[in-house]
């Protein structure tokens, strides 16, 4: 069979990620599979299986005025449009809103199965208007649109026009790869502490400063413990000028963007997420599979569908930094607590290991008649 993926870029992220996975996952079980992408492939930061074919459009642009981002959007069609065209896929996956719109306009009257995806909640992560009246209408001109979650799916189905809806999470490969800046714990915390964890981009949407205020409040409790964020994003300058206001700082620890995640899984003792929002969080799930304790804010999206409160980890109502603390202290008081929901976190994320994700892709194929297997 033949599969198109067309995405931004390939650059770090969980959407970047789980298409590195899938493209290698189906080009390894005998499948053509092409990966386009907006961005220049310098900016790659995943390797393709070297049976994945790469293509880049180059049509990134930075919009000048409403004219030039008009007719920037009308070039960029017109290529994608071209590669749909020569290529003839038997199935053709937009990764993300913006990639799903411009694949379902490309598409139009072209043959084969055509495929939205949202790797995002989008009340979470609003689009400008445009885009989001675009998006709309467009979803009506796909085959079906793929959500990460039922809430995200029930949202679809009530502000798009998508014919048809599916629920499928992103897969979970282990061991993770190592990307990149490659920093290892022991280089940086402190021989004998144990470690609370907290992984993303430093953006607004995962509120980071909640895990450094809850931690203030516990650290003088746990004169064992510290605190590390791995990640990099706009807001890394204000998380360190919060840390450095505290009588804690020195057991808060911000080292940027790593690439091997993997090492700080295994030498940590529990993760936090404070998200307001979530799609479907990666680092949870990883952390999960890697057998942490781990405490996550129940926001939209995703921290519910893998967590059984109580059972494989703790769940705290959205926003509720004082239940944040709470449930960090049980934690960090009871090594037997954190083991327990550990191994049972590590059980449970089994069910999102690839082929358990790709079978559901399978089970996708055959309402359209195509053999993906």
């Amino acid at each position: 069979m033949k599969i198109t993926i067309f995405i931004h870029s390939l650059g770090l992220g969980g959407a970047e990620r789980t298409t590195a996975f899938l493209a290698d996952y189906w080009a390894r079980r005998g499948h053509d599979v092409l990966v386009v992408t907006q961005a220049p492939k310098q900016r790659d930061e995943f390797v393709l299986d070297g049976r994945v074919r790469r293509v880049s459009l180059d049509s990134e642009f930075e919009s000048r005025s409403f004219i030039h981002a008009l007719l920037s959007n009308v070039r960029r069609l017109l290529t994608l449009r071209t590669v749909l065209r020569d290529e003839r896929a038997d199935v053709a996956l937009g990764v993300m809103s913006i990639s799903s719109v411009l694949l379902a306009i490309a598409g139009l009257g072209l043959p084969g199965i055509r495929l939205g995806t949202e790797h995002t909640h989008p009340p979470g992560a609003p689009l400008a208007r445009p885009w989001a009246l675009l998006r709309k209408a467009s979803y009506g001109a796909l085959d079906a649109v793929v959500a990460l979650t039922e809430r995200t799916e029930s949202w679809i189905l009530q502000n798009t026009w998508a014919r048809r809806t599916f629920v499928i999470a992103n897969p979970l490969v282990l061991p993770l790869p190592t990307l990149g800046n490659v920093i290892k714990p022991d280089d940086v915390l402190p021989k004998h502490s144990r470690t609370l964890l907290c992984v993303g981009r430093m953006v607004p949407a995962k509120r980071f400063d909640r895990a450094v205020e809850a931690f203030s409040r516990l650290a003088g409790a746990h004169p064992d413990w510290v605190l590390a964020i791995i990640g990099d994003g706009p807001l890394r300058q204000d998380l360190t000028e919060q840390i450095g206001r505290l009588p804690c700082r020195d057991r808060v620890f911000v080292p940027g963007s790593v690439g091997n995640t993997a090492d700080w899984y295994e030498q940590s003792d529990c993760l936090a997420l404070t998200s307001d929002v979530e799609g479907f969080p990666n680092a949870l799930l990883e952390a999960m599979a890697h057998g942490l304790c781990c405490v996550a804010l129940d926001c939209d999206t995703g921290p519910r569908d893998l967590i059984d409160d109580g059972i494989d980890g703790l769940l705290v109502p959205a926003g509720d930094v004082d239940g944040l603390v709470f449930a960090l202290d049980r934690c960090m008081s009871d090594s037997a607590l954190r083991r327990r929901l550990g191994e049972r976190a590590a059980a449970a994320a089994k069910r999102y290991e690839i082929d358990e994700v790709a079978a559901q892709w399978r089970r996708l194929g055959r309402e359209f008649g195509v053999d993906w297997h």
